[in-house]
């Protein structure tokens, strides 16, 4: 069941396509404006479904992730190395978990991959051992409520998850 602002209640909603959010900014067929809201769906949904781990979401970059997490300084040289926003990184587990969320066309698996092995890099890089997410976090598939209909996501392989968003 979802309550008013359309976001999952519990584990079992996953499997139910949800009610549509409402526009609240942006142009209704912009993809980034979609695609930015499919985001934080998926970050709440792994939050509600894990309440244990600590997640940081696509706004916080890997070097201020390692500061806060980790408490590791980058060395402002290599700061550029360490920009990126992992879109689901979570830091209290062994090893640490990341994911790359990507909709399912326009080379969405090649794309994420790539971007991927970047945070593993990065993060590695910070001495830190990070691996991709396991599907089971996410229950391997299902929705998330989007701006005017619905995503359908599956974890296509370890750390990549592809959506396709559906308008209601």
């Amino acid at each position: 069941m979802n309550d008013a602002t359309g976001t999952v209640d519990d584990a079992y909603d996953q499997y139910r396509i949800p009610a549509p959010l409402p526009y609240e900014r942006g142009t209704p067929d912009d993809p980034r404006y979609i695609g930015a809201a499919t985001h934080v769906q998926l970050a709440r949904l792994y939050r509600r479904r894990n309440p244990v781990h600590t997640v940081f979401a696509n706004d916080v970059a890997i070097d201020q992730i390692l500061r806060l997490s980790f408490n590791t300084l980058v060395d402002r040289a290599e700061s550029k190395l360490y920009s990126g926003k992992p879109d689901i990184l979570v830091a209290n587990t062994t090893p640490n978990l990341v994911y790359e969320i990507k909709p399912v066309h326009n080379h969405g698996l090649l794309k994420a991959s790539f971007q991927l092995q970047s945070y593993i890099s990065g993060l590695g890089g910070g001495r830190v051992l990070v691996v991709p997410g396991d599907p089971k976090y996410l229950g391997g598939w299902g929705y998330v409520p989007a701006p005017g209909g619905y995503a359908k996501f599956e974890c296509a392989r370890p750390g990549v998850i592809l959506y396709h968003y559906f308008k209601a």
